[in-house]
């Protein structure tokens, strides 16, 4: 079974409200008095009527309230980024992110999703603005709303074209994307965030050189709050301060025929399996995957290369560990850990370079 994994493997690239009506009451006719007592023309006085009402006051009700959304608090004093400051909502929720700050993540607003999912096909191999109208029209639709990357890119075409993103992809519905080799980057920042209530599969699509390894505490390229499949992808070269150069979980990650290589960070460099994440990696490659800092490492031999699990429970079957390897290149032997706190880790029918399992 192993063997057959590791072919597969290889295989891989694969509305103001409106005003109430002013209530003013219409004066009291004037009236005028005439003295008849007098024979010669005596010029009308006109007298007014002091009884008459002053007019009301126009009572226009002004529209003071509105809708203040707090962000999402920390999930854990165990990770230091934040996302970012609170947002007064004044206007309806749209499904549009605005530009996110080096080492922050989004909390935008996700609108109300109604309607039946449909499929989107991006044509042009590098289109960033038909993605992004992909995504934010997905995060609209209560159904299964599927995307279709690089619809030009024909089987042999080795040069194909990245999209080189501006902004995170926030993903709040269930979104499936095809990728045909595409190639997603977000320089230095996290490429790809799935919100707690989001659903995202990823198939045939390689997420690389995003994050930083100064400016983006955790999860270089994704971080997982929600529900995230990988199939047949690739996250490769990203970066990480602390944790989860390469995917950052928090949630329930499915991971199969993947691969995870030269991705950085202090701990849990390719994937960190954090509070509560449930994390299932079968038939996959981790390779290369090395830390951020250079000279020697902190706590190198308390901490995995490949995998770091906190507080979550990990399955591990049907893979390969390989090399791991500093930022200056040296191998770094031992170094092949799983390191669990204290939950549940299977680790089954594996090929380690390194044969090291600790706790």
């Amino acid at each position: 079974m192993l063997c057959a994994c590791l072919l597969m493997i290889g295989g891989v690239f694969a509305q103001e409200p409106e005003p109430t009506p002013t209530d003013t009451p219409t004066l009291a006719p004037t009236d005028t008095a005439t003295n008849t007592d007098t024979p010669s023309p005596i010029p009308t006085d006109t007298a007014t009527d002091t009884d008459t009402p002053s007019p009301i006051p126009t009572e226009t009700p002004t529209d003071t309230a509105t809708s203040t959304e707090t962000s999402r608090p920390s999930l854990t004093s165990t990770f230091t980024e934040t996302l970012a400051a609170t947002e007064t909502a004044t206007a309806t929720p749209t499904a549009t992110a605005t530009p996110i700050a080096i080492g922050q993540l989004a909390e935008t607003t996700c609108p109300a999703r109604t309607g039946t999912g449909i499929n989107f096909s991006i044509v042009n191999a590098g289109d960033e603005a038909q993605l992004y109208e992909a995504l934010d029209r997905a995060n609209q639709y209560a159904d299964e709303y599927t995307i279709y990357l690089n619809a030009d890119v024909t089987p042999n075409q080795t040069t194909i074209e990245p999209y080189m993103l501006d902004r995170l992809l926030s993903i709040c519905g269930h979104v499936v994307i095809h990728g045909n080799r595409a190639q997603i980057t977000r320089s230095n920042n996290t490429a790809l965030y799935i919100r707690q209530n989001g659903y995202l599969e990823l198939h045939h699509i390689l997420i690389q050189d995003s994050g930083s390894p100064t400016a983006v505490p955790y999860a270089g390229g994704i971080r997982n709050e929600g529900t995230l499949y990988v199939y047949d992808s690739e996250i490769v070269n990203n970066k990480a301060q602390n944790g989860g150069g390469g995917l950052y979980n928090l949630g329930t990650l499915v991971v199969m025929r993947s691969k995870f290589i030269a991705n950085q960070a202090s701990a849990g460099v390719a994937v960190q399996n954090d509070q509560g994440g449930t994390a299932t990696i079968t038939c996959s490659l981790f390779n290369d995957n090395g830390g951020s800092g250079s000279g020697t490492f902190r706590a190198v031999n308390l901490v995995n290369g490949n995998t770091d699990n906190i507080l979550g429970a990990v399955t591990i079957q049907y893979s390969a560990m390989g090399e791991y390897r500093a930022s200056e290149g040296v191998i770094k032997e031992v170094q092949n850990y799983i390191i669990f706190s204290p939950p549940t880790v299977n680790v089954a029918n594996n090929w380690w370079y390194s044969n090291e399992f600790g706790q």
